[in-house]
């Protein structure tokens, strides 16, 4: 360790080899033999030579080894094994006559140390893989959290072992776990900022806090009744952001060692990894129920609140926003959740202009940004707290179009979302877009059963009604409430092209008063035979819908759309078949009505040929009376008499007229054949017998 070897022993052996050839040389000179000494002495010399600096090289590097204070405690083998070689060549005719060395008693410490150190770790690797097996079979954070403080607890014979979650939003740490002989001085509710104590060092440096002796920290804040002398602070951080942190603590000043850190953040790493695994876990668990409720949303708005509320718990977000353009294009359908204002303001207004939906609606994929506040592709966005800088943006996909945008910020546990996030939002986007799709599908069913119920109505109506103006409120009645106008008119013509009515119906189907009427475009109308749609401001649009057969043009029902002119183009279709059904149904009307006047002349008719009948019969039977004195009066008396008869038999007046202009035929005729009273008796009683069982 001095240098003895190279100012000592090098020169000292130096000097002797040069004795030993001066002598020899000496000697050479002196002896006259013929005998070859020189060369004999060469050969020593050497020998010598070879000999000597072997022992010393090798002697020099064991001592090396052993001196060498550099090498780490994982090479003291390789240092035991030179000193036993050193041992064994220089003292091993003395081993059993000496005592031990000072170098052997050290030896023997360091190794009793190791072992004493293999049988910790040993016992620290046996406690961690029977912490992770119990781990593995919790799936919930607050079991997983209690196993880990009983485990510390029992293991490091601990007063006081605990886990402290941190609340980034209002910077205090609360009691989450609790175990140990003290943990009845801990209250239950115990919370702390992190602003003051030992654990607001820890959580503010974000690094292990060890304290050997409570009473000389000057952040120490220890509870009433409690004697806690070392503590231990072990932050559990999770992809840079503090969760909560693992505290030991336990009487005795000085028990903690660098052996304890680090088996303290092991199993620190443990609970964040199975915190984390659960986390994710419960998430997919959710996303994938969360399936049902979503497909069963039976309009487009209900489905996008439902995507926020599924979006927020999947994502663990602070605030969410979704937007979903209508079937027309207009971004009407918003939901949002979350405290942010500011935020909700700048993204709710003018949606086809706002760059963070532009660049959502632009991409393929899912977005994730660590900070929007540095994001140099979109100007500043209002964020009302630090907490939301971090966001995530996916698109709704429906058939390859982007349809739609979830937008996450903030999450709850940490500031930006990670990986595992991403992937959960890829999921999420995919459900969301069959959720739009099945609240699409149903609202077109919906409308279109909708849709024909009140054709369906309207045509049986205007079957029914007996005035043209009262099918023609029929049509605009059923117009404004399919297109939700706030005005609509009507104007049906003659088969000679005469207005034959008109009609103009407000807000909640009022009559308008005046004339108002559009002939022009009316006439441009009739002459198409198509729709014709005009836009009358940037808002309101008015659409001319024929009424026509192919047969004959009844008219022109026109309608205004306050949702401007892309809400005209959707509707047409719509419209353009309430028009055709509801010409075939005024051609039917009128069809019907015509026929109705037929059967009324008809029935005209024959009551006057029935009443020129019965007038004919009488004249009948007063030239027979006039004739034949015998007979007088005959054929009214037995005409009275079926009157009576018919009259006692409570007869409806249809078939007593009728019983009794037969009475008066069949008398006459009697009368007339110059047959006998007899057979007149008995042609009386043969048919009162016939009529009256």
């Amino acid at each position: 360790d001095n240098k003895i070897l190279g100012h000592s022993v090098f020169p000292l052996l130096s000097l002797l080899f040069g004795f030993l050839l001066a002598v020899f040389y000496l000697l050479r000179n002196t002896i006259h033999e013929e005998i070859s000494v020189g060369t004999v002495l060469f050969f020593f010399a050497l020998v010598l030579t070879a000999v000597f600096i072997y022992v010393l090289m090798r002697a020099h590097y064991l001592l090396f080894q052993l001196t060498d204070r550099s090498l780490s405690r994982k090479d003291e083998h390789a240092q035991g094994q030179a000193f036993n070689k050193l041992s064994e060549l220089l003292f091993a005719p003395f081993q059993e006559l000496k005592p031990l060395t000072e170098w052997q008693a050290k030896k023997i410490q360091r190794l009793s140390e190791q072992l004493i150190i293999e049988r910790e770790n040993s016992k620290c690797f046996d406690m961690l893989s029977l912490l992770r097996e119990q781990l593995d079979e919790s799936n919930e954070k607050a079991v997983s959290a209690q196993l880990v403080v009983k485990m510390v607890a029992k293991c490091f014979d601990a007063d006081l072992a605990g886990i402290l979650l941190y609340d980034i939003e209002s910077r205090e740490l609360t009691l989450y776990a609790l175990d140990g002989k003290a943990k009845a001085y801990v209250p239950a509710d115990y919370c702390q900022s992190i602003e003051v104590g030992t654990l607001g060092r820890t959580a503010r440096l974000q690094k292990t806090q060890i304290i050997n002796d409570t009473n000389v920290d000057r952040d120490y804040i220890s509870l009433p009744g409690e004697s806690i002398a070392s503590e231990i602070f072990i932050p559990l951080l999770q992809h840079g952001n503090l969760k909560g942190i693992l505290m030991t603590g336990v009487k005795k000043k000085g028990a903690f060692s660098a052996a304890d850190i680090r088996v303290l953040e092991a199993i620190a790493k443990e609970l964040l990894k199975r915190w984390e695994y659960t986390s994710h876990d419960q998430r997919m668990r959710n996303l994938i129920q969360s399936n049902i409720t979503l497909s069963t949303s039976f309009d487009p708005q209900s489905a996008v609140e439902e995507i926020a509320k599924v979006a927020r718990d999947t994502l663990l977000a602070r605030f969410l926003f979704v937007t979903l353009p209508d079937q027309d294009g207009t971004f009407t359908r918003v939901s949002s959740l979350g405290q942010a204002p500011n935020l909700l303001q700048y993204l709710s207004q003018d949606l086809y202009d706002n760059p963070l939906l532009k660049i959502v609606l632009a991409s393929k994929g899912t977005l994730r940004i660590r900070d929007v506040s540095r994001y140099k592709n979109i100007p500043e966005v209002p964020i009302d707290q630090d907490t939301l800088r971090g966001v995530i943006m996916m698109p709704i996909r429906l058939h390859g179009v982007n349809i739609g945008a979830i937008m996450a910020f903030g999450k709850e546990d940490a500031i930006s979302f990670n990986e595992k996030d991403e992937a959960l939002a890829d999921l999420l986007a995919i459900q969301a877009a069959a959720a739009i799709e099945s609240s699409w599908l149903i609202q077109e069913l919906r409308a279109n059963s909708s849709t024909k119920n009140l054709l369906y109505d309207l045509s049986i109506a205007i079957i029914q009604t007996d005035t043209i103006r009262e099918a023609a409120r029929l049509i605009a009645e059923t117009g404004q409430r399919l297109a939700k106008s706030p005005s609509v008119g009507i104007i049906l013509f003659s088969i000679d092209r005469k207005i034959e009515t008109t009609l103009e119906l407000g807000v909640g189907g009022q009559p308008l008063q005046g004339n108002t009427i559009p002939l022009q475009l009316v006439e441009q109308t009739l002459v198409a035979g198509e729709a014709i749609t005009i836009s009358t401001d940037e808002n309101t649009a008015l659409i001319y819908l024929p009424i026509q057969t192919s047969l004959r043009k009844y008219g022109v029902l026109w309608i205004e759309l306050s949702d401007s002119e892309r809400q005209a183009v959707t509707q047409t279709q719509t419209l353009k078949t309430l028009a055709n059904q509801a010409a075939m149904a005024l051609e039917r009307a009128m069809l019907l009505v015509h026929l109705r006047g037929k059967a009324d002349e008809l029935k005209d008719a024959l009551r006057q040929l029935e009443s020129t009948y019965d007038q004919t019969l009488i004249v009948l039977m007063a030239a027979l009376d006039a004739r034949d004195q015998e007979t007088e009066g005959h054929s009214s008396r037995v005409g009275d008499i079926a009157y009576h008869c018919q009259r006692q038999l409570e007869k409806d007046m249809a078939t007593i007229r009728n019983a009794h202009s037969y009475s008066h035929r069949e008398a006459h005729a009697s009368c007339g054949a110059g047959t006998s009273l007899i057979r007149l008796a008995a042609s009386s009683a043969l048919w009162l017998s016939t009529s009256f069982p």
